[in-house]
């Protein structure tokens, strides 16, 4: 159940999540005096009669009528940042979640003297962060001035900031800002104060990965360890071993069977035996008393096309993971919508895919329009269900 708690929490309830930790942080900050000498509370507004220069709240259970005069000053986010945040009270809304700073706080009639609107509150006080990642493929680096400039996927030039505290990695070891060479694909991971629309034009890069770096630990999340990267020196197929060599006449021999995924991003490998000689990484199951078994076998020359298509589709084709969390919007023998993550995910179903409901196997016809269901299966195009969990249908 934690991979569902985690995938709900990943998906559309974020927005409202910060809303409401924004909220708790502002409660707990004002009780501990964020501003030297202030009181104030949270609310939310239910109505403004702009002439009689007074705002109609709820604090919990309370409602109180904030009085506001010719010296109380507005703030509210408007606009990106860097923003002057001074407004008017014409700007405010019905349903605004507001701070209200005040001599008489207690007071159902409390006088004024700052209102803020949650938002600007928040990034005026460093407590939003957005983190985002960027990425393309390297124009050109100045290290001596600090930039990084990439071509992104989406065709547009995008300059970064870099800096020694920046991380930087090729194929999952620590580099240098100066082993970056145009032509090398990356992801940045950049970090900014405030929301997604407080982006600077220059954003600081906290982490820059190559193409093989994010594939890695894409992959090791989805199969397992890396199990060892080399040259494939033989292939076993009766007793289905795999042995690589790792450089310096080091080789490690690897188990595999028939549930093994096989990636050979080249026409000419047609089956596993035909992965002698090219260079592979190998993610799966680490074992101390008997032999690893791979559980996927990538070969490297596919780095950058996997890395592509991961950036484009969100995740790797092939691995077995959670296609949707949502309502079911239409069922039949051959697939299933399911409204998930604010959109439709049409999903094919199998003839040996599994129902569950109420902890037991049942049949497709028992999955209804309207339940909530959570499906499992392999990310493709189209993705394709192994195991759908139904909910039954979820009150609003």
């Amino acid at each position: 159940m934690q991979s569902i708690f985690r995938h709900i929490f990943t998906s559309s309830c974020v927005r409202i999540l910060k809303h409401l930790f924004c909220a708790v942080i502002f409660v707990l900050s004002s009780s501990l005096g964020v501003f030297a000498g202030e009181k104030g509370f949270a609310s939310k507004i239910t109505g403004i009669d702009l002439s009689g220069k007074v705002i109609y709240v709820t604090t919990g259970k309370q409602k109180k009528e904030v009085r506001f005069n010719d010296g109380t000053k507005f703030f509210r986010k408007s606009r990106p940042l860097p923003a002057d945040f001074k407004s008017k009270p014409g700007e405010f809304r019905k349903n605004d979640i507001i701070y209200v700073f005040t001599d008489n706080p207690s007071s159902v009639t409390p006088v004024a003297k700052e209102i803020w609107e949650d938002r600007a509150f928040a990034v005026k006080n460093n407590l939003v962060q957005t983190e985002k990642l960027i990425t393309g493929e390297v124009l050109s680096v100045k290290a001596a001035s600090g930039i990084l400039s990439l071509r992104t996927f989406d065709q547009k030039n995008q300059q970064l900031k870099i800096s020694e505290t920046t991380g930087v990695f090729f194929d999952n070891f620590p580099g240098h800002i100066v082993d970056l060479r145009p032509g090398t694909k990356v992801a940045v991971s950049c970090r900014w104060p405030g929301y997604e629309e407080d982006r600077p034009e220059t954003p600081s890069a906290v982490e820059v990965m190559n193409s093989g770096t994010f594939v890695i630990r894409k992959f090791r999340e989805r199969f397992g360890p890396l199990l060892g990267r080399g040259k494939v020196s033989g292939i076993d197929m009766s007793l289905k071993t795999i042995k690589i060599s790792t450089g310096q006449g080091v080789t490690a021999t690897v188990g595999f069977s028939g549930l093994t995924r096989w990636i050979p991003a080249t026409p000419r490998i047609k089956t596993p035996a035909d992965f002698n000689g090219y260079e592979v990484l190998i993610f799966g199951e680490e074992r101390r008393e008997k032999r690893s078994e791979a559980r996927m076998v990538l070969n490297v020359i596919g780095i950058n096309t996997i890395f592509q298509d991961i950036v484009n589709e969100g995740d790797i084709k092939g691995a077995v993971t959670i296609l949707a969390f949502g309502d079911v919007v239409s069922i039949d023998n051959q697939s299933l919508v399911v409204f998930s993550r604010e959109k439709k995910v049409t999903i094919k179903i199998l003839k040996n895919t599994l129902f569950v409901k109420k902890g037991r196997k049942v049949a497709l016809s028992q999955i209804e329009k309207g339940d909530r269901v959570l499906v499992e299966g392999i990310f493709d195009n189209p993705p394709v269900a192994l195991r759908i969990t139904d909910f039954g249908k979820i009150s609003k």
